[in-house]
C-alpha cells in the first residue's frame, strides 16, 4: 500500500509530464523576487519542493493544485507581513522563519504516505 501511496504521490508532483517542477520554478520565482533563470529547484522529498536564488531560499509543500509556503502559516501566527519574513532550510523538512523581531521553526508533518501533509508550527515564538 505504501508503494501505491509513494507512486500516486510521484504521479501528483510530476504533474503530467512535469509541470509540478514548472509550478515550483514559477512559484519560487514569484516568492524570492528572483528572474526565473536564475532559481534553481529541487524535490527532496515526496510532497516537498525547495527554491534558491538572488540569496533566498524557500520551501513548499505540494497541495495537489500548487506549492505552499510555510510563510503563508507564519504571517498569522507571528502577526508579521509575508515580505517581512525570511525563511532559512534548516534540513529536510524544516524550515527556521524569522520577522518582525521573532524566530520560529516549522516541520513538514505528514500523517499518511497519501497525505500532503501540512506545515506546522514546532517552537514558541523567540524574539530576537
Amino acid at each position: 500500500m505504501r508503494s501505491a501511496g509513494c507512486l500516486v504521490g510521484c504521479f501528483l508532483l510530476a504533474g503530467c509530464g512535469g509541470g509540478g517542477e514548472q509550478l515550483l520554478l514559477q512559484q519560487g520565482s514569484a516568492d524570492l523576487k528572483c528572474p526565473i533563470e536564475s532559481v534553481k529547484t529541487k524535490e527532496p522529498a515526496i510532497w516537498i519542493g525547495h527554491a534558491k536564488g538572488c540569496g533566498r531560499e524557500m520551501a513548499y509543500r505540494w497541495d495537489g493544485d500548487g506549492w505552499i509556503s510555510p510563510l503563508k502559516r507564519a504571517e498569522f501566527e507571528l502577526s508579521c507581513p509575508k515580505d517581512k519574513l525570511e525563511l532559512s532550510i534548516l534540513e529536510e523538512g524544516t524550515v527556521g522563519i524569522s520577522g518582525c523581531g521573532q524566530r520560529v521553526v516549522y516541520v513538514f508533518t505528514q500523517t499518511t504516505s497519501v497525505s500532503r501533509g501540512e506545515w506546522v508550527l514546532n517552537s514558541t515564538s523567540k524574539r530576537d
